[in-house]
């Protein structure tokens, strides 16, 4: 569902429907981050200081603004391998196995307290666990700290110009009670037609504030990118959707050809966009991707923090479904 109002950028900061898009951390300090205040209907601004996205920095083992205690294994909502979604087919633990999918993860075989083979961590509390799964016994799972990154990356040089990509997700309640926080999922790092080198976020998130009337705690689905300045968004407004207990599938397909973008949530469409071929403006949409990313990210303080699951994320040249 998508309500027609795509936003533009601000000369600072970003804007997005109804509410203002904080910027990263631009220092190693995570309180250096300020939080937006979810309780106004008009767009408003944030400086937009954050640092480009450098694979040398992103890429590395860990991440030096991370904080926060160990999380709980997320309650006893439901047991590891029950699923809400329709998947089947094949090896019911396993999304990986028997496919030529560009990049796949199902996280089977992966060790509990471990990541997958090839994969690198950007803050400590991102790791294989064995409480919740869509699938089989494993996910990815991100445990709380107030804010910044807790995710995991690959090499992406076999991803081209177009592709598409899937990933299930599910979130602890109770979420923290928090004012507007804006949160990454799946991001890639990319050189931008005009912008240079920038980080691309597909699958992003925000949440409005717990006491944003009207609208608590209700989030919107994201298009942001964002370069060694300001950052620029198109997407949703606020949606009868929150963060839940449960599995929920993520889709996206991009392509510079015709700079286009479309996202679903559980296979109903949530916004898309076609700029055409040659037109940057707000897409910027590149043609190769150096870095991927999956995991939580979120650039305003959310004390003590989210805890996430991740499972069955695959990218392919072809549109990968939630069945």
């Amino acid at each position: 569902m998508f309500d027609g109002a795509v936003t533009r950028a601000l000369a600072i900061g970003c804007a997005l429907p109804l509410v203002a898009c904080g910027s990263d951390p631009a220092s190693e300090n995570p309180a250096d981050t300020e939080a937006g205040t979810g309780t106004t209907s008009a767009a408003g601004s944030e400086d937009s200081t954050s640092s480009t996205p450098d694979p040398s920095t992103t890429a590395g083992p860990s991440d030096t603004t991370r904080g926060g205690d160990d999380a709980s294994t997320g309650g006893d909502t439901m047991p590891p391998g029950d699923s809400s979604s329709d998947s089947s087919g094949g090896d019911p633990a396993r999304t990986c196995d028997n496919t030529d999918y560009l990049l796949c993860l199902d996280f089977e075989d992966t060790p509990v307290g471990e990541i997958p083979e090839g994969w690198v961590r950007n803050g400590d509390l991102v790791s294989v666990q064995d409480d919740f799964a869509h699938l089989g016994t494993h996910a990815l799972r991100t445990d709380a700290q107030p804010n910044w990154r807790r995710r995991i990356e690959h090499d992406a040089s076999m991803i081209g110009s177009a592709h598409w990509g899937r990933v299930f997700y599910r979130v602890q309640l109770p979420i923290p009670v928090a004012d507007l926080v804006h949160s990454t999922h799946v991001s890639f790092v990319g050189v931008g037609p005009t912008v240079g080198e920038a980080e691309y976020r597909y699958f992003d998130t925000v949440k409005a504030g717990a006491d944003a009337q009207g609208i608590e705690d209700r989030i919107q689905y994201i298009f942001n990118v964002q370069p060694d300045g300001p950052e620029f968004a198109q997407g949703t407004g606020w949606l009868e959707r929150y963060y839940e207990d449960t599995w929920h599938c993520a889709e996206w397909h991009v392509d510079a050809a015709d700079q286009s973008f479309t996202f679903w949530d559980d296979g109903e469409e949530m916004f898309t966009f076609t700029n055409g071929p040659g037109n940057y403006q707000d897409s910027e949409i590149p043609d190769s991707y150096s870095i991927v990313t999956l995991g939580w990210t979120n650039y305003q303080d959310a004390a003590p923090g989210f805890v996430a699951w991740y499972d069955d994320f695959a990218l392919d040249d072809e549109r990968i479904g939630c069945e």
